[in-house]
């Protein structure tokens, strides 16, 4: 094989495996977005039929593996602080026993099992109006912390603000 042989075969030969690198993480990278996909599918739907709350957005973090899932749920009934923690707790609990029951998805996260550290979930409470008129509640978590929030929109005001201890409230 003379030089313009064996570059060429080098050449082909070189295409040929980045087309297989290329197609392999292509299928690993679909591997875990379709599981990632039918998790959140399951976790909607329990959180549908058992709280009083509605999923209007979210997403992910992924880059090579699911670091991080998030939910974005609103409720068109005004809360108190002990039905905000009720239903923070329990989406909370929906959502990590079913990621971390699913064996399939285990070899894509980040860690195993998946923490309150590995989502976001807020729930905020949104008038019917779909305007944000008064008086509006949210909790989240935010820094080994569940924080409840109400503000007046017309001011912008922080009329109440409680932030408890996730682990003392979760166990």
């Amino acid at each position: 094989m003379n030089n313009f042989q064996s570059s060429i075969f080098f050449l082909i030969f070189n295409i040929i495996t980045m087309g297989f690198l290329v197609a392999s993480s292509i299928t690993e990278e679909s591997i875990y977005c379709s599981l990632s996909e039918k998790v959140v599918n399951e976790i909607l739907q329990k959180t549908d039929s058992k709280l009083p709350i509605s999923y209007s957005g979210g997403g992910g973090q992924y880059l090579s593996q699911i670091n991080k899932l998030i939910f974005y749920y609103t409720s068109q009934t005004p809360f108190t602080v002990e039905s905000a923690r009720k239903n923070y707790l329990e989406a909370t609990s929906i959502i990590l026993e079913t990621i971390n029951r699913d064996k399939k998805i285990r070899p894509y996260l980040c860690e195993y099992p998946f923490t309150i550290d590995n989502i976001r979930l807020s729930i905020s409470y949104w008038p019917k109006s779909n305007k944000p008129e008064g008086i509006s509640s949210h909790v989240m978590y935010s820094n080994k912390n569940i924080i409840y929030q109400t503000k007046n929109w017309e001011n912008g005001e922080v009329i109440f603000r409680l932030t408890e201890n996730f682990e003392e409230v979760y166990n």
